[in-house]
């Protein structure tokens, strides 16, 4: 659950810092900079419009699932482009993912951690800031070393999908006591 807040904003802000050297490869013209600019506002919107119908229709396990394997497989496809157009097509595809996640991930916590929602709110809100600032400050330095193609798609591998461990029921309060303590396997999801 924490790796997956981590995440959330790797993807959105590893880009910037490496823009001119893709600009030069892919040739992005200034309105595709400001597609590629637009790309996580659009995809954030949109997923936080659909999260809850999603929700309710798969499960929000199996949407934090759905969440992770579109982030990945975005960030690692457009790492891969040689095209505008699928570049930023996949970036709406793994900034859906991320924003699916950004909806999906306060639930998790409030289900299966009611008696901790406070405390590890505030850490997965410390871990976006952090994942925000992480990106950019790496970013440029993996593109040295190896392609800005390395720096882009090198935040795919903390979103891939993770299954839980050791699956069990979201805990239960005990007649008239307090909540059990958290699964076992709440740390393992992607």
């Amino acid at each position: 659950m924490l790796l997956t807040a981590f995440t959330l904003r790797l993807g959105v802000s590893g880009v910037s810092p490496v823009l001119e050297r893709l600009s030069t490869d892919l040739h992005l013209t200034a309105a595709n900079t400001g597609v590629l600019a637009m790309m996580p506002t659009l995809g954030f919107a949109l997923t936080g419009f659909l999260t809850a119908f999603l929700m309710r229709r798969m499960g929000l396990e199996a949407l934090l699932m759905l969440s992770c394997a579109l982030a990945a497989a975005g960030l690692v496809a457009r790492a891969l482009c040689t095209d505008v157009i699928l570049f930023l097509v996949f970036t709406f595809v793994a900034m859906c993912g991320l924003g699916i996640g950004n909806v999906a991930l306060p639930p998790v916590i409030k289900k299966y951690f009611p008696n901790r929602i406070a405390p590890l709110t505030a850490v997965y809100s410390m871990l976006l800031g952090v994942s925000t600032a992480m990106a950019p400050f790496f970013a440029v330095p993996i593109a040295d070393a190896a392609g800005w193609r390395a720096s882009v798609g090198s935040w795919a591998p903390p979103s891939w999908p993770r299954s839980p461990s050791r699956a069990s029921p979201p805990p239960r309060r005990a007649p008239g006591g307090p909540p059990r303590g958290a699964p076992a396997w709440a740390g393992g999801w992607c």
